[in-house]
């Protein structure tokens, strides 16, 4: 009965299976010619492509005279020719399978290298590279098993490449490039991805040129260059890294870090004689992995550089004219409060005053070239001529500005001053525009330089001078240390303080305040007054102007791939301890050992424990004690 049973029972579950499954199929190849008629190759997965295929030979051997088979035939035929076609054009020559609803190229490594004839490869993207090699094109996204040989260049058109297995040649890709053991050696250039990758080791070059790199450990790389960032989750062994930030979760020893941001470690270093250098600078630019900055990026850098120099000096004279306002007030208040008329003395002091500001700007101005200028040795060619061309001419306008101050000041102050202040004037107008002349004639410049610097010995002894002389007039008009340091303080409460002066010297009638406060010479500097606090809101509108346009240069900056920049201004570096040797600068022309004033090299002399940050300010990098460091 059992038997019985199972012998008429066993066939027809096989039955109603094949069922289901025959019309399941016949569904799908539906599904998957209407896919390839209609073009659209990428919803296509390996297993309709060879459905549709099988179905083919099979229908190869058909009665002619069956007319909807023989239709059927036709199509799968044309479908089919139309996919070899497309597939031998976008590099598709071994199977596909469907990956997040991309088409995914899949290799075998040992079979897709095969021999091929070396080529010469002078540039890969953009940087010039005098490789040798065979080379192998595909179209991603690719998967390749296996490794990448010395001597095979692999280049990914349109998408990603995930490689299982080592690197010893070459990848280019324009999407991300994954690399699952080590690379050794070679080129890694992804164009507009990120790069992982588990060691990178000696030799190796990999640039994100538009993303991150992340990696296990780096021993000795040529360069590793992500404009995004760069982080390593062990430690870094020699080699040059850049990025807009880096992060080493453990040492770095004998190798150069370069970050516009910020870098952190668990501690930096030394092997001698090999040196670990941390530079902390405001940019970086392609050419740090050989890849020449294009016009529109050289055009970006100098406009910055106009633009920062421009802010410099307009903010200087508007600061400068400011403070000739106070000074102004300040003479009103010393001239109505005497006791006596002090006309003569008050004229002589205001004629100090001027004095002092204007020699003050002079030296400012002269220090804006002599901070610039003062890197120029050893940077030899990479002076751009437009660039000393750029700095100097700014300075001259500057200096246009303060010669027509200086010419304005009225003949009752000005007394030697005006013909001393002009002679200094127009001898720092005459080393600017030979500055500007020499260009790229480095010698020429730095003798520029030399002799602004003994002019600087003379300018600040006259405003030592003039410094003194000013408070030897103050001493004069005999008011109490009280209210002389109330004058001489703090400029907030000036105009307050002259108002209300003015009004108590006009009730005292039987006094010679009223008469002082109404005199001519009052008027005179009330005239001055408002003509200096006009001319402020005029520096003020035009400051506004620049911050404005250095703005949309320092956005612009911000978005060119080929550079690396951040607005801050204030890079740094953070680590629990730093060994002594550890190279700290702001200049990579300072590697050699050469220590210049305005950029200086630091050589830490002592080790540094405990949780330190070094802080990039200006030209100058500082030690940031932990009650002064920004909260995180």
């Amino acid at each position: 009965m059992g038997l019985s049973h199972w012998q008429e029972s066993e066939p027809r579950e096989p039955e109603a299976s094949f069922g289901k499954r025959e019309r399941r199929t016949q569904s799908v190849l539906r599904a998957a010619i209407e896919k390839l008629n209609k073009k659209r190759y990428d919803e296509v997965g390996i297993e309709e492509v060879e459905l549709v295929r099988g179905a083919a030979e099979a229908l190869a051997g058909i009665n002619k005279d069956d007319a909807s088979s023989v239709h059927l035939k036709e199509l799968l035929d044309l479908v089919l020719e139309s996919y070899n076609n497309y597939a031998v054009t976008t590099d598709m020559t071994t199977a596909q399978v469907v990956n997040g609803g991309k088409v995914v190229n899949q290799f075998v490594a040992k079979e897709f290298f095969g021999e091929k004839k070396r080529q010469k490869i002078k540039n890969l993207a953009g940087i010039e590279v005098g490789l040798v090699v065979r080379r192998y094109e595909l179209t991603g996204p690719v998967e390749l098993t296996g490794d990448v040989p010395d001597g095979a260049l692999l280049v990914v058109r349109d998408g990603s490449v995930a490689i299982d297995g080592f690197v010893a040649g070459d990848v280019v890709a324009s999407g991300d490039i994954v690399i699952q053991e080590t690379v050794h050696g070679g080129w890694i250039i992804s164009t507009k991805g990120d790069i992982k990758a588990r060691r990178i080791l000696a030799g190796s070059t990999l640039i994100a040129q538009t993303g991150g790199i992340t990696c296990s450990r780096v021993e000795s790389p040529k360069v590793v260059f992500a404009r995004k960032g760069v982080v390593v989750e062990g430690d870094v062994r020699g080699g040059k890294l850049y990025g807009r930030t880096i992060r080493v979760a453990g040492t770095v020893n004998s190798a150069e870090l370069n970050v516009v941001s910020t870098i952190t470690a668990k501690a930096f270093e030394t092997n001698p004689p090999s040196q670990t250098v941390v530079r902390l600078c405001r940019m970086l630019t392609s050419e740090d992995y050989g890849r020449p900055l294009d016009e529109s990026s050289v055009l970006l850098t100098r406009l910055l550089l106009k633009h920062n120099c421009r802010l410099v000096l307009l903010a200087g004279i508007a600061r400068h004219t400011q403070r000739d306002v106070h000074n102004c007030i300040r003479t009103m208040l010393y001239y109505l409060l005497a006791g006596v008329d002090k006309r003569s003395i008050v004229c002589e002091l205001r004629g100090v005053q001027s004095r002092v500001i204007h020699l003050e700007q002079i030296l400012e101005a002269g220090g804006n070239l002599r901070r610039y200028f003062g890197n120029i040795e050893g940077v030899g060619e990479n002076v751009l001529a437009d660039e000393v061309d750029s700095v100097a001419e700014e300075c001259l306008a500057a200096l246009v500005v303060i010669e027509n101050q200086i010419e304005a000041i009225p003949r009752e102050f000005a007394g030697t001053h005006r013909g001393e202040l002009l002679k200094a004037l127009r001898l720092l107008r005459a080393l600017a525009q030979k500055i500007r002349l020499a260009a790229q004639a480095v010698p020429r410049i730095l003798q520029h330089l030399r002799t602004l610097d003994e002019h600087f010995t003379n300018w600040n002894g006259q405003l030592a001078v003039a410094a003194t002389e000013s408070d030897r007039l103050i001493n004069e008009f005999g008011l109490d240390d009280t209210l002389t340091q109330q004058i001489e303080g703090e400029p907030d409460r000036l105009a307050e303080l002259l108002t209300q002066s003015l009004e108590e010297a006009r009730r005292d009638t039987e006094g010679d305040r009223a008469t002082r406060a109404d005199s001519t010479f009052m008027r005179l500097m009330q005239r001055q007054l408002t003509r200096q606090r006009t001319t402020i809101g005029t520096w003020q509108n035009q400051l506004a102007k620049v911050r404005a346009e250095l703005q949309d240069v320092l956005d612009a900056l911000d978005n060119d791939p080929l550079i690396v920049f951040d607005q801050s201004g204030s890079a740094s570096v953070r680590a629990e301890h730093f060994d002594k040797g550890v190279i700290l600068t702001a200049s990579p022309v300072q590697l050699d050992g050469v220590d210049v004033e305005e950029s200086p090299m630091t050589c830490l002399e002592e080790p540094v424990e405990g949780d330190t940050t070094f802080t990039l300010h200006g030209r100058s990098i500082r030690r940031e004690t932990p009650e002064r460091r920004p909260a995180t």
